[in-house]
């Protein structure tokens, strides 16, 4: 039986196929189709979502989007549908038995986006709604993510030659490193060695084998469990979208009056990423058989050693202080 659902999941019902989209769609591998989306969407983003008509509007743009980006011949990512969940728990993401809690960096209003997704079967014996869960977590944790760096971007456009510019550089530059590191240090990665386990594979309990392994390397490289990391990416957010309300005002409120609001922002942003390199410094993790993944995350966030030279100076700032 183990093996008749094999063959019957990478033959006829095309396992391979249906993982890539699954890939392209929730773990954002075209790149291209979410740029086009949110460039698309922007504007209806950047308001508070209206409950009666935000989950059909998101749609319009998605399948406009598709074909500004050529994936619109694609059969199966029509299979994709965006979702806006009204009263979801935006911070949290429980599994349905409460084996486990996923702590998702909150951003906006928009934050109950989704995807729903709707394979043919026996697939759904592979991609349960557990499987589903941790799918749309690390979904939603991305398209935050490049939220709040185009919307960096746009700051950029804005604020370039004033105090804030800076800052916005600094934003942007832990935005797109934390991005690139789930990216490609944790989905590309794991895919690779996806594909090889499937391959490998001789009947359908190794198929699910290597499908669960991959979907708990996604949660624990991308520290979704670990609340206090979340938390604290989360005030990171929080203090990249007051830049870019500051930036946006600038005009009516003049550059002397933003830049002693940009000065306060600058500090609380230094405190702030000089705390998320502490926990991820002395965190116990680095003693788990997480360090690898740690250690990575630690690289592309201090590349250019801004942030432990911050973490260092607030120590310091601390000792002196006691």
């Amino acid at each position: 039986l183990r093996v008749s659902k094999w063959r019957l999941m990478t033959g006829h019902a095309a396992l391979d196929r249906h993982l890539e989209t699954l890939r392209c769609y929730f773990l954002m591998a075209r790149g291209e189709l979410y740029h086009a989306l949110l460039e698309s969407a922007g504007p209806l983003l950047s308001l508070p979502p209206r409950p009666a008509t935000a989950e059909a509007d998101l749609q319009a743009h998605l399948s406009a989007a598709r074909v500004r980006s050529g994936t619109h011949e694609d059969k199966l990512g029509t299979r994709v549908s965006i979702m806006l969940v009204e009263g979801c728990s935006v911070d949290s993401d429980a599994a349905s038995d409460g084996t486990s809690v996923l702590r998702l960096p909150s951003l906006d209003g928009w934050d109950g986006v989704y995807l729903k997704y709707s394979p043919d079967w026996p697939l759904q014996l592979l991609l349960t709604p557990e499987a589903m869960r941790v799918y749309n977590a690390i979904f939603r944790y991305l398209f935050r993510l490049r939220r709040l760096h185009m919307a960096l971007d746009g700051a950029w456009r804005v604020a370039s030659g004033s105090p804030s510019w800076h800052l916005r550089q600094h934003m942007a530059y832990l935005v797109s490193n934390l991005q690139y590191y789930l990216q490609i240090d944790v989905i590309d990665t794991q895919s690779t060695v996806l594909n090889t386990a499937i391959a490998q594979a001789t009947d359908f309990t190794e198929l699910r084998t290597a499908h669960e392994a991959f979907l708990g390397a996604l949660v624990a490289q991308s520290f979704l469990d670990v609340p206090p990391i979340s938390v604290q990416i989360e005030r990171l957010f929080a203090l990249c979208l007051s830049l870019c309300g500051i930036v946006q005002r600038t005009d009516v409120e003049g550059r002397e009056a933003c830049s002693s609001q940009v000065a306060q922002l600058a500090a609380l942003f230094e405190r702030a990423s000089s705390q998320l390199y502490m926990i991820l410094h002395g965190s116990k993790l680095s003693a788990s058989s997480r360090a690898p993944s740690l250690r990575q995350f630690l690289l592309r966030l201090n590349f250019n050693g801004f942030v432990a030279r911050t973490a260092r100076h607030a120590a310091r700032v601390a000792a002196n202080c006691q």
